[in-house]
């Protein structure tokens, strides 16, 4: 700029020279206004050129600006990066550093000028960084080499050879503290000789990056511990990740699941079921509710299911996560709980109703077989009426006993018994009386284990699931009857209610028929429930079976499909020992004028018991309650030989009762009248306060042999 300032000063200081000369001389020689007029012409070009290089040199200091701004802006960025970058030379001698390098290093940039690379690369990895470095110059010169023979044709003095190292992991040891993970790319530059003349080292710190990976490597690892199938999918239902508890549940592996569309993979029997859930999360951010999905075995199973829509980093909407918890097995534990106490209220309901009516049909029975013996010479009709009193009131007492089996359960004689005779029995039963048109089919291993029962109530039990399964098939079919040895585990006990861990018995009913329409399925083992026609079933035959099969400390496993047919597993407790035997042959018995004191609330059985004992020469004291009952006996106490004690009568019931007599005498004889059949209390105190239990209504003979056992 001054250059050229000064040549436009003296070009200008020249013109007007030249101007003053022409107008001083007076006198010019020939020629001299044609030298002139070039003089001028000369001046003025002079003027356009300085005023061109001056726009010229204005332009050129603009360029010389920009190129600064841009060298400052290129250092700023080289400086400040948040990387670090080291410049060496051939031989990794650090050139220059940038601040972040610095940085990292903990070291001045001033004082890296000059030094090795390699003393800042951690002793631990040092050989091995020197070995790698070895073979990483011996490739940078082949590629320099190779190179020059190319660009010298096109006349580059210097060239790069590009990123031939990339994410060259080692650690840099930091003037102090620990060890830096950092990742290394590397290029070269060289020289139109093929010569290595610089390396431009990027270093990029890895802790946090190594940290974050561990983080998620550790989120991952706690989503795949966790129980729940966790998974995402997008809009669409593409499924996008797959977990391992997701796996468990619904037997697809992440490879097989991921890039699904997911209502196709799982929700095929609930397509709609999906599309409902998607819209609600979509628009209001989330749903929940259960689910009734499909496995890859086909198996449909209830997930209670969690979906949360996931926005972007510009909140849009981008993914939704699920949650899926299996309750499959919870809903049938539910289920078996809910039909648990539903029984155990109808059971309740039940017991209050049979005690009453034992009360009412005790004095029935005895009192008609009193009538007969008193008159013996009654007409054939009145003897027919007494008969057919007798008759309605077993029917009766049976009754009861049904209603009151299906919940409290029957009791009965127990003893170590197999189970292949009571099947051969059944079988001979249906192949004579089912008809044709039912094809019989019967598997029973001959290593069936033993079990502890009465041979009639399984009789009982078999029979009527047998009948129930030909009633299932009126156009035929077939039926089977099988029995297996059955070891159950924890997950067995855990699904099953009332299943413990143990050896069972498995016994089979399977038909072909009908089958049982799902909203029945709850309902099949209530009293008085029954799809027959009026006048075919009562509906006691199932909760009959129920209740012996809950008496004997099993369970009954119940599958059925529309126009498949159903099946009904019983599960018995194996044993290996005898536990009971069976009962001696009831007989009646003769009274000795032994004093018998009966306590009871109803009028009716009162007078019956005494009708009948003085009947069969034992004498009798009555008593209307537990009051009266305890006066009389501390009047009597050395005359009366035994207490017949009902347990059930307001104020004070028999079981308070018993233990004041204890008090006054702890020798007494007690036997426990109840029309309750299976009552804890009274369990309690078999054997130990009661020496016998009779339950209501009974016949002469059962109090007589009762009676006499306890005398004995």
């Amino acid at each position: 700029m001054t250059d050229i300032s000064e040549f436009e000063q003296w070009i200008q200081a020249a013109s007007i020279r030249f101007e003053q000369i022409l107008q001083n001389t007076t006198h010019l020689p020939s020629g001299t206004p044609e030298i002139v007029a070039e003089l001028s012409i000369n001046i003025e070009e002079l003027h356009v050129a300085v005023e061109e290089l001056h726009q010229q040199n204005e332009e050129l200091l603009a360029t010389r600006q920009q190129l600064e701004q841009e060298r400052q802006r290129y250092v700023e960025l080289f400086d400040f990066a948040p990387n670090g970058y080291f410049v060496t030379d051939g031989k990794a001698i650090i050139q220059e550093v940038n601040w972040s390098a610095s940085q990292l290093l903990n070291v001045p940039q001033k004082y890296l000028s000059g030094k090795p690379l390699d003393v800042f690369i951690a002793q631990a990895d040092r050989e091995a960084f020197n070995s790698q470095w070895l073979d990483i110059t011996t490739g940078f010169a082949q590629a320099c080499e190779i190179s020059s023979r190319g660009n010298q044709k096109i006349g580059l003095n210097h060239y790069t050879t590009g990123n031939l190292i990339q994410d060259w992991e080692v650690q840099f040891q930091p003037r102090q503290g620990e060890p830096i993970p950092v990742a290394i790319s590397l290029s070269a530059t060289c020289n139109i000789e093929g010569e290595l003349t610089k390396l431009l080292w990027l270093i990029r710190d890895l802790r946090y990056s190594k940290q974050a990976e561990a983080k998620i490597q550790q989120q991952a690892a706690l989503l795949d511990v966790a129980t729940d199938a966790i998974w995402v999918q997008d809009l669409e239902g593409k499924i996008l990740y797959w977990n391992q508890g997701a796996e468990n549940t619904y037997g697809w592996t992440a490879a097989e699941a991921v890039d699904q569309c997911c209502h196709r993979l799982l929700f095929k029997p609930t397509a709609s079921a999906w599309r409902k859930a998607h819209q609600t999360t979509v628009k209001r951010g989330q749903w929940q509710g259960e689910l009734q999905n499909v496995t890859k075995s086909a198996e449909d199973i209830l997930v209670e299911s969690h979906w949360t829509l996931v926005h972007d980093f510009g909140d849009l909407p981008q993914s939704i996560l699920m949650v899926d918890s299996n309750i499959t097995e919870k809903k049938q534990l539910e289920k078996q709980l809910f039909q648990a106490q539903r029984l155990e209220s109808l059971g309740t309901l039940a017991g209050g109703i049979a005690h009453d009516m034992n009360n009412i049909l005790t004095p029935v029975i005895p009192i008609a077989q009193l009538l007969m013996l008193k008159f013996p010479n009654l007409d054939d009709h009145t003897r027919e009426l007494l008969e057919l009193i007798q008759a309605s009131g077993r029917r009766g007492a049976a009754l009861i006993k049904q209603i009151l089996g299906f919940a409290r359960g029957i009791e009965g004689t127990r003893m170590r018994m197999q189970l292949p005779p009571v099947i051969n029995e059944v079988t001979q039963i249906m192949i004579e009386t089912f008809p044709k048109s039912i094809e019989l089919r019967t598997h029973v291993p001959d290593d069936l284990w033993a079990i502890c029962g009465d041979y009639s109530q399984l009789y009982q039990v078999l029979l009527n699931l047998c009948i129930n399964a030909r009633d299932a098939m009126a156009e035929g079919g077939i039926l089977s009857l099988s029995a297996e040895n059955w070891f159950g585990d924890e997950h067995f006990a855990q699904t099953h209610l009332r299943a413990d861990v143990g050896p069972y018995v498995a016994i089979a009913i399977s038909d072909t028929g009908m089958g049982i329409p799902r909203e029945n399925l709850d309902l099949i083992f209530d009293p008085f429930f029954t799809t027959k026609a009026v006048g075919e079933g009562t509906g006691l035959g199932l909760s009959t079976v129920v209740g012996i099969v809950k008496s004997h400390g099993g369970f009954i496993d119940v599958s059925s499909q529309m126009g498949q047919g159903s099946q009904f597993r019983v599960f018995l407790p194996a044993v290996s020992v005898a536990e009971l035997i069976w009962p001696e042959t009831e007989a009646t018995f003769q009274g000795n004028g032994e004093l018998i004191l009966v306590v009871d609330d109803e009028a009716p059985i009162r007078q019956m018991n005494q009708t009948v004992l003085e009947t069969y020469g034992y004498r009798v004291l009555t008593a209307e309650d537990a009051f009266s009952g305890i006066e009389l006996y501390t009047q009597h106490q050395s005359e009366i030989s035994v207490v017949l004690m009902d347990m059930m009568m307001p104020l004070i019931d028999g079981a308070t009762a018993i233990k004041a007599l204890l008090e006054i005498n702890p020798q007494v004889n007690i036997v426990a009248v109840s029309g309750l059949t299976n009552s804890k209390p009274i369990a309690q105190m078999m054997g130990n306060e009661i020496q016998a239990f009779l339950p209501k209504p009974y016949t002469s003979e059962e109090l007589l042999s009762i009676l006499h056992d306890v005398l004995a």
